[in-house]
């Protein structure tokens, strides 16, 4: 059955190669008896054109070069609300979109790619204003304004060190931008902001515990977690938490008798023993210390106060690999036990194991956004975070979903 395909490509990309690479599609599309139909003019704004005319008349949609050609074609598409299948021959400097979706870069691979009886993947993009895509990111700041004075030679010339080069000179005169973000509906920030754009981060663990690892299934083995990295990357978006202003929640916060026990055990004595030393002093606490009245304010709103002997805030709904709680997602899950006897123990201990710590009439159980700690009755209460001794109460803890560009396995 003959398809109607369109090749829309800029001739000045990936060196000037991509013309030469279209017509090469070209001649592979006739050859099967397809009718093709090149998209090419002398400025951005008339090929967006052409396309535009010739959408509805098109079967499949092949677009070569990198992501700002993409970025040009699927504006098209995003604009006229027209999404057809889409094929990638990539011929840009960085080619971020064709690497992310692990398509092939080499020009016959990714044309066989595209002959073959294809295989649909629906993908996410991004949207700026009414009609304008988002490829791959959107930048702004002072990084954004020197890329935008390259020029299109000297990248092809020089390659990306010419933006690096570039950004070493601007350091120090630039002034960073007062800029207010609106989260959705509500949330506003405003903040100083010198570059914007989020930062992969990739994890080769070397702790005691590694339970962000564990959540996210990241390698931990050294050399694979760097293999991990090594490779093409695939990123996922993960939430993580916030205390204050200014600290991170990778992991969990914790406060209460237990916070109290694991930060007066010296990092000796956890390299030594291993973990079974907090549980030998925690058994040895059992019935000693009392618990502590606080106060939990959810949001805006809700507040509750409620004894707590030990409270256990995460960013996920598992700890150490062990799922804990259904939950929400995009919150934080928060676990309170009221108070403990010896006699309790086992109980607890089977509750932990088996995940189900919603069942015990001795534990508070919520998930939320947002979270202020206070003390009412005049104790110190200090914290720990992400195994580390953290600050004293009262504190503000809140959670930002899909905040962190993290590096995954494929």
């Amino acid at each position: 059955m003959a398809l109607t395909y369109g090749i829309f490509y800029n001739k000045n990309s990936g060196h000037g190669h991509a013309e030469k690479k279209a017509k090469i599609c070209q001649k592979k599309l006739l050859a099967a008896d397809h009718q093709v139909e090149m998209i090419n003019d002398d400025s951005l704004a008339k090929s967006q054109n052409h396309l535009a005319k010739k959408l509805s008349d098109l079967d499949f949609l092949v677009i070569v070069g990198g992501d700002g050609t993409l970025n040009g074609a699927l504006s098209v598409i995003v604009k006229y609300d027209h999404p057809l299948p889409v094929g990638v021959i990539p011929a840009g400097t960085v080619n971020n979109f064709a690497k992310r979706y692990h398509l092939a870069l080499e020009t016959n691979a990714a044309i066989q790619t595209i002959l073959d009886v294809p295989q649909i993947r629906y993908v996410g993009l991004g949207k700026c204003g009414k009609d304008q895509a988002i490829v791959s990111s959107l930048t702004f700041g002072n990084l954004a304004n020197i890329s935008n004075k390259v020029r299109q030679q000297d990248k092809q010339k020089f390659g990306l060190g010419v933006y690096l080069t570039k950004a070493f000179r601007q350091i120090g005169h630039d002034k960073s931008y007062l800029i207010e973000y609106q989260l959705g509906k509500n949330r506003v920030k405003t903040l100083r902001t010198w570059f914007a754009h989020p930062l992969p981060v990739g994890v080769i663990p070397a702790g005691t515990v590694n339970n962000f690892a564990k959540r996210y299934h990241l390698a931990l083995e050294t050399n694979a977690a760097i293999q991990t990295i090594l490779d093409v990357p695939q990123i996922r978006y993960v939430g993580l938490g916030k205390c204050g202003k200014d600290q991170a929640i990778v992991s969990s916060l914790t406060f209460g008798n237990l916070a109290n026990i694991s930060n007066k055990v010296r990092q000796q004595d956890k390299q030594k023993f291993g973990l079974g030393v907090y549980l030998t002093k925690a058994f040895r606490q059992i019935g000693h210390d009392k618990s502590y009245l606080i106060e939990y304010q959810l949001g805006k709103n809700r507040v509750k106060t409620l004894r707590t002997w030990f409270a256990l805030i995460t960013t996920t709904r598992s700890v150490g690999g062990f799922p804990y709680d259904a939950g929400a997602s995009g919150k934080m899950h928060v676990s309170l036990l009221n108070d403990i006897h010896v006699h309790q123990v086992w109980e607890y201990i089977h509750f932990a194991m088996t995940g189900r710590l919603r069942a015990s009439k001795n534990i508070t159980a919520f998930t939320t956004q947002k979270l202020t700690l206070t003390p009412k009755d005049n104790k110190i209460v200090s914290s720990r975070i992400d195994g580390d001794q953290g600050p004293q109460l009262p504190l503000t803890v809140s959670f930002l979903p899909e905040y962190l560009p993290l590096i995954v396995p494929s």
